[in-house]
């Protein structure tokens, strides 16, 4: 692989995930244990102990694939024992936190998915299921229960002026 294309590759990756926060001057810094890049497939694969950070955002998972069309960046898949996800709040947006066993992010909705034991902490608010989706431009969540007749959607939403400490 070329290493102009894998540098374009990874800036398209960091500026598509933090689309919402303000543009950003910082560098991407992504470390795995083995990266697999193949240009022609539009494929690249990094696994074992991956961390990818940007700015304020910052996701930790076991193995991230990333698919690109021609350079567009399509979709960055994220696999773990959890994902986890974490999102510094900036002037214009709010801190986020999540995890689940899997994670999608859809750049061109602005739709980041977290699947299997979700949970998303948007400030100190809570919401957790089996899917949750959150849209990074309007900072919108969504969340899903499972198919058990047992599970359900948990959510908690504090007071805007409440100290109380977020619930576990």
């Amino acid at each position: 692989m070329k290493l102009g294309s894998a540098l374009l590759l990874l800036m398209s990756i960091a500026t598509a995930t933090v689309r919402a926060a303000p543009p950003s001057e910082d560098p991407l810094i992504l470390e795995a244990d083995k990266a697999e890049i193949d240009d022609k497939k539009g494929v690249s694969v990094y696994s074992g102990n991956v961390k990818l950070s940007r700015g304020p955002l910052t996701v930790n998972a076991d193995k991230l694939t990333v698919y690109r069309d021609k350079q567009e960046l399509k979709k960055v898949v994220a696999v773990g024992n959890p994902v986890h996800l974490h999102q510094l709040a900036t002037a214009t947006t709010k801190e986020i936190r999540g995890e689940g066993q899997r994670a999608e992010y859809d750049p061109k909705s602005g739709d980041v998915l977290l699947l299997q034991n979700a949970v998303l902490f948007q400030d100190r608010n809570e919401f957790r299921g089996n899917e949750i989706r959150y849209n990074v431009t309007n900072e919108s969540v969504n969340a899903t229960k499972g198919e058990a007749a047992d599970q359900r959607v948990r959510i908690v939403i504090h007071p805007k002026n409440s100290d109380a400490a977020p619930a576990q």
